[in-house]
């Protein structure tokens, strides 16, 4: 269990010491954490709503009590490799208390944390500290989404040029399958975010008497940021799309193309293949069957019709 006063009561004049508070980050998957949070004196239901992670986030008020859930992205194990998922984060504010906890680690909370240390995050109310950990996730998530723009880019890039050659084509379904991981990811990030704002926008509806109105107008601008986050990963799930649309079509029109010269070349020999069926057939007074040159006259006669339909198909223009 981690604890940091905000703002150092050393470092805080004697007229703004009713404003210090502290905040306790809890392991949820510790029994004797999740204990030390049964026993504080709120509410039953409070205290089971915040010890009990859900998948949607929903905030609730109560005079001056906030509780409830919010996401956060979870620390990637060494096999996820670089991916982000999201994970339950618990939030209980309570006057001269702000309490937020986890089952599993959660990459915001770290980074607020190192800001914190840092001394980058300007914390002097409880809400400003919610400010802070929307603040933190922003430039994650921003920074997240840059790089994965880029890498995209580069994989649609080579996606779309992947008809060249034959190695390319073998590494066609390897690309789209990454292309579709990293669509489906962008898709549930941005519903749990979503998830997020709703409950954000129920706080700042309700405004609770524990903070300044200032640092409400601060919360606000850090979520509209976030919603036009949240907008830019569903843009990004789209281009993906758009770039397995782009690549789909390259691979019918390329398709539809072979088909059609296959096409060509079998109206082509078909007088060939007419004819070399007929004079193949073992019945008497066939035609140029006896004479001595009825092997050249019949390859004469296909040699012909092959040039009759080369000679239609150039003046249709079909090729």
């Amino acid at each position: 269990m981690q604890e940091y006063y905000l703002p150092d009561p050393a470092e805080t004049p004697a007229s703004e010491r009713d404003d210090t508070f502290l905040w306790v980050h809890l392991d949820l998957s510790d029994p004797s954490m999740v204990d030390w949070l049964m026993r504080l004196a709120i509410p039953s239901d409070v205290r089971e709503a915040v010890s009990r992670p859900i998948p949607r986030g929903r905030i609730f008020t109560l005079d001056t009590l906030i509780y409830g859930q919010l996401r956060d992205l979870r620390v990637p194990t060494a096999d996820e490799g670089s991916g982000r998922q999201s994970a339950a984060l618990s939030l209980l504010i309570i006057p001269g208390l702000v309490v937020t906890g986890g089952v599993e680690p959660l990459t915001t909370v770290e980074r607020l944390r190192e800001r914190i240390v840092a001394g980058a995050a300007r914390v002097g109310s409880p809400i400003s500290l919610l400010t802070e950990f929307f603040i933190s996730l922003n430039l994650l998530g921003e920074q997240a989404l840059d790089e994965a723009s880029e890498n995209i880019a580069q994989l649609g890039s080579r996606m779309l040029r992947s008809q060249r050659s034959f190695e390319q084509r073998q590494e066609l379904p390897r690309m789209r399958q990454q292309l579709l991981q990293t669509r489906v990811h962008a898709m549930n990030i941005a519903r749990d975010m979503a998830y997020k704002r709703t409950a954000m926008l129920e706080l700042l509806r309700e405004c609770p008497p524990i903070s300044e109105p200032g640092d409400y107008r601060e919360l606000r601008r850090e979520i509209d940021r976030y919603n036009a986050l949240i907008d830019d990963i569903r843009d990004f799930a789209d281009r993906c799309q758009s770039i397995l649309d782009e690549q789909r079509a390259q691979v019918e029109e390329a398709a539809s193309r072979n088909l059609y010269i296959l096409t060509i070349f079998s109206a082509v020999f078909m007088p060939a293949t007419l004819i070399a069926g007929m004079w193949g057939m073992n019945v008497s007074w066939l035609p140029f069957g006896v004479g001595e040159y009825g092997f050249w006259e019949i390859s004469a006669l296909v040699a012909l019709s092959v040039g009759v339909v080369l000679l239609w198909v150039r003046l249709m223009r079909i090729l």
